[in-house]
């Protein structure tokens, strides 16, 4: 799926993250450090020290109890100082150094710009594999679309790898897609948020879709696959979120105490016989078990039907409503 206009609102994004610590999934973030003291103590084991015993494992093996007694802050301490004594042994190629009684580092005798390793990375890298949904993707160019369905065709943060080869089905964003394009919005998302939300947003799509399979049952065709990987059956062409655009159902809806949706999604779905027709999703908060909206367990409510802006949407709405 899209990993730009698929739901990356802040608002939506706030729901699922709610709903998932209040069912206890969401990862805890990682602990900020605390800043270390400005020195060691006197007894405790030197940069130098260390630097000495890493091609003496004797001394490296007396060293470790005392180093493992120390708190973890004075680690971090010693850990700095040592690779500060690293990085400074490497410029004997370049100017000369000196070692300094007062602060315990080695250091430049002449101003010589800084050659420090960078620090490693303090959090994992983002997954960057992707799940292949089970809705099938028609794959019509731009050139067959109307200016709405253009507008509404993903634009993927990385290459667009289209449909999958092998089942020929959207292929959703992965955990760093989905950061890369909720930072390119101007969102400030959290890294360890991407393993909740993202689960969670190609749940809600599976879903959708099998409410859209339900509206176009005998209309569209089962959705197979034939030999040449193509799709029979209803495809999905594009689709676009909108949180802040209200459908006249959710006004009407507002009026009678409903709670305002957070979320609207567009999709247009094409079927086998080539017609196309628009559906608009409204996402609503469930109740818990308590019977309040929000706050419990993982639960929305999906207000899935076709739009009345085309015959064949018509024609749809009014089939279920007389039953056929």
């Amino acid at each position: 799926m899209d990993d730009s206009k698929c739901p990356v609102d802040p608002q939506t994004r706030q729901k699922w993250l709610d709903a998932a610590k209040a069912k206890g999934d969401q990862p805890p973030h990682p602990p900020k450090p605390a800043p270390p003291p400005a020195s060691l103590p006197a007894h405790a084991p030197t940069a130098l020290h260390l630097h000495r015993a890493e091609n003496d494992p004797k001394m490296l093996e007396e060293l470790t109890p005392q180093i493992l007694r120390l708190p973890q802050e004075q680690r971090n301490i010693l850990l700095q100082q040592w690779q500060d004594l690293r990085a400074i042994s490497e410029l004997h190629n370049i100017g000369r150094t000196r070692f300094s009684l007062d602060t315990l580092r080695w250091a430049p005798a002449s101003p010589i710009p800084s050659q420090r390793a960078p620090p490693p990375p303090t959090t994992r890298p983002l997954a960057t594999n992707r799940e292949v949904s089970s809705i099938p993707r028609a794959t019509s160019t731009s050139q067959t679309l109307n200016s709405a369905e253009r507008a509404a065709l993903p634009a993927n943060s990385e290459q667009d790898t289209g449909h999958d080869r092998d089942t020929g089905n959207w292929i959703y964003p992965s955990q760093s897609q989905f950061f890369a394009a909720m930072q390119r919005k101007g969102h400030k998302p959290e890294a360890a948020d991407m393993q909740t939300i993202v689960p969670i947003h190609n749940a809600v799509n599976e879903r959708t879709w099998r409410e859209v399979l339900r509206w176009e049952e005998g209309r569209g065709g089962a959705s197979t696959q034939t030999q040449g990987g193509d799709q029979e059956g209803p495809r999905l062409v594009s689709f676009a979120g909108d949180s802040k655009a209200l459908t006249p159902r959710a006004r009407w809806n507002g009026l009678w105490g409903w709670k305002r949706p957070f979320d609207r999604h567009d999709w247009v779905v094409e079927r086998s016989g080539g017609e196309r027709v628009e559906y608009v999703i409204d996402f609503y908060e469930g109740r818990g078990a308590d019977g309040k909206v929000g706050g419990g367990p993982l639960n929305f409510y999906l207000d899935v039907r076709p739009k009345l802006n085309s015959w064949e949407g018509v024609k749809t709405r009014l089939g279920r409503a007389v039953g056929l």
